[in-house]
């Protein structure tokens, strides 16, 4: 009852409520700007004209919607957020298929740290970060080589 409270309140004061904020701005943007996003870097100078909220005590706007494909919906519009799933599926999909014909310790960790990189992008912008993106990518490939490895002939 809470988090009901300080929505119809405007209290912004949680951190879950600021990104409900950030989320409904998102949601805005992408409606404004369906195809193409409101363009690459843009929302933190969007995000005041879709929704009036001071955010966490004194701030008016932030940088991203801390939610990844929210982000790029609004940032990028559909086309983006295509790119974005098409990525993230070829990562998950190519990880479970190496898995699953070969579950060695690297090909495990590959579908695990993609998997919680999908999941962790629904609350941050995690490609935004470089150590987390490249941490994920290598792991990745470092299970991709060793499963190339060991599918040569002899």
């Amino acid at each position: 009852t809470q988090v009901v409270k300080a929505i119809r309140t405007g209290d912004t004061s949680s951190g879950q409520l600021v990104r409900l904020h950030l989320w409904n701005g998102a949601i805005k943007m992408a409606k404004a700007n369906p195809l193409t996003g409101v363009g690459h870097n843009n929302f933190r100078t969007e995000f005041p004209k879709h929704v009036d909220a001071v955010l966490d005590g004194n701030v008016k706007t932030f940088g991203t919607a801390h939610n990844l494909y929210l982000h790029h919906l609004a940032e990028r519009g559909i086309i983006g957020l295509a790119a974005v799933f098409w990525l993230l599926a070829v990562l998950l999909l190519e990880a479970w298929r190496r898995s699953r014909d070969k579950p060695s310790a690297a090909n495990l960790w590959a579908l695990g740290t993609v998997t919680a990189f999908l999941i962790q992008n629904l609350t941050e912008v995690a490609l935004q970060v470089e150590i987390l993106w490249m941490l994920v990518f290598f792991i990745w490939i470092a299970a991709r080589t060793e499963y190339n490895i060991d599918r040569k002939p002899s």
